[in-house]
C-alpha cells in the first residue's frame, strides 16, 4: 500500500472507510503488539511509517487511555511521512522488528 501511496498527496488505508480514522501509535518500540494482533496472519509486506505530527492537517485524538495509540481522523498526508521502515517477520508471520530507515523521498 505504501508503495502506491507513496506518489499520491494522502494515503487513505484499507479500513478507513469502515473506521474513520488512521491508527498510530507512539514510539517504534510500542508497534510490535498491535501488529502482531492484527496483522500477523496478513503475509503482505508491511512498513512503520514515522509521521511529523506538526504536518497532520486533521485531528489526532487519543481515544483509550493509556494514551500512546492516538487516532489520526483524516487521510494521512504522504508529506508528514518522515521515515520508513519494513517490517521483519518470523517465519509464522510475527513481526520482530524493523529494518532501519529508508528515504521517503
Amino acid at each position: 500500500m505504501w508503495e502506491a501511496a507513496r506518489e499520491g498527496p494522502i494515503l487513505v488505508p484499507e479500513r478507513f472507510a469502515e473506521e474513520g480514522f488512521v491508527h498510530l501509535t507512539i514510539g517504534l518500540d510500542r508497534l510490535l503488539v498491535p501488529a502482531n494482533a492484527y496483522y500477523s496472519g496478513d503475509p503482505r509486506p508491511h512498513v512503520a511509517l514515522t509521521v511529523a505530527v506538526d504536518r497532520l492537517t486533521d485531528e489526532v485524538r487519543f481515544d483509550v487511555d493509556p494514551p500512546i495509540y492516538p487516532h489520526l481522523y483524516g487521510p494521512l498526508p504522504v508529506d508528514a511521512v518522515t521515515e520508513v521502515r519494513r517490517a521483519r517477520r518470523a517465519p509464522d508471520g510475527t513481526f520482530t522488528g524493523w529494518d532501519p530507515p529508508e528515504a521517503t523521498a
